[in-house]
């Protein structure tokens, strides 16, 4: 299996574990290597590499928010856009779009 961020392609084999305890608070995972690197993954791709690796780790309270975040975007975010491009209005379309795509946490580490 292969994960994908901060624009890499890695084999998750590669990957020791993940440290996913600042990830609430401050919005970034490290993702810790076999070979001993680290590397430092925030916003919606540090929950994407969650998902596929540790979904464990969203369970629970701990990341209960994200879930919910993103279930708005597609729930209600997409099939507006998708009315408002059949209108013509494909700027509103864009903006609703990306008003409704949850932030990242934050990016102060």
């Amino acid at each position: 299996m292969f994960v994908h961020f901060n624009s890499m392609v890695v084999n998750a084999d590669t990957i020791s574990w993940i440290d996913y305890k600042n990830f609430k608070e401050h919005g970034y995972i490290r993702i810790h290597y076999l070979n001993g690197d680290v590397k430092i993954v925030d916003g919606p791709q540090a929950v994407d590499v969650l998902m596929e690796l540790d979904p464990s780790a969203i369970e629970g309270e701990r990341l209960k928010h994200i879930r919910h975040t993103w279930a708005l975007h597609n729930l209600i975010g997409h099939p507006l856009m998708q009315i408002c491009a059949w209108l013509g209005l494909h700027r509103l379309a864009l903006w609703i779009h990306d008003m409704s795509v949850p932030n990242p946490i934050t990016k102060d580490r």
